[in-house]
């Protein structure tokens, strides 16, 4: 998981803490900050917006999200079978529980390899489904 004061310089982050108050939610801040920061790499936006606009995108779009989506518990995907190449969604298509070992062979990796790939996957779809459920490590 990566961390969104990480990913911000103390101007950026000096910008978007201005549009906060003590009592602002913890977990609005996170997503503004997440939001913030994948708003600052986009050249496009750096080009014609100050850091202070790109807050005030990043406060807007969090305050969007926490009206349509606030009050509910629901899980956010991290959306690894999206992400996954094209090989990588056939090869977890083509798992059928047991077949490490064939998949490995087919796609010329180790076993070890499609075990990552695939049970990644199959997390994701699992948490996906469980919502909230603690499911061990």
């Amino acid at each position: 998981m990566r961390t969104n004061h990480q990913l911000l310089t103390a101007a950026e982050v000096a910008a978007l803490e201005a549009h906060f108050d003590e009592g602002y939610p913890e977990a609005l801040r996170d997503i503004a900050q997440s939001l913030y920061a994948v708003l600052a790499r986009r050249d496009d936006l750096v080009k014609t917006l100050t850091a202070a606009g790109l807050a005030d995108l990043a406060v807007a779009l969090t305050e969007g999200l926490s009206m349509d989506l606030g009050g509910r518990t629901f899980y956010l995907n991290k959306g690894a079978a999206f992400r996954l190449g094209p090989r990588n969604r056939r090869m977890c298509a083509e798992f059928h529980g047991t077949n490490y070992a064939e998949l490995a062979k087919r796609y010329g990796l180790s076993d070890v390899r499609v075990r990552q790939i695939v049970d990644g996957h199959l997390r994701q779809h699992y948490l996906g489904r469980q919502g909230n459920l603690h499911l061990p490590e």
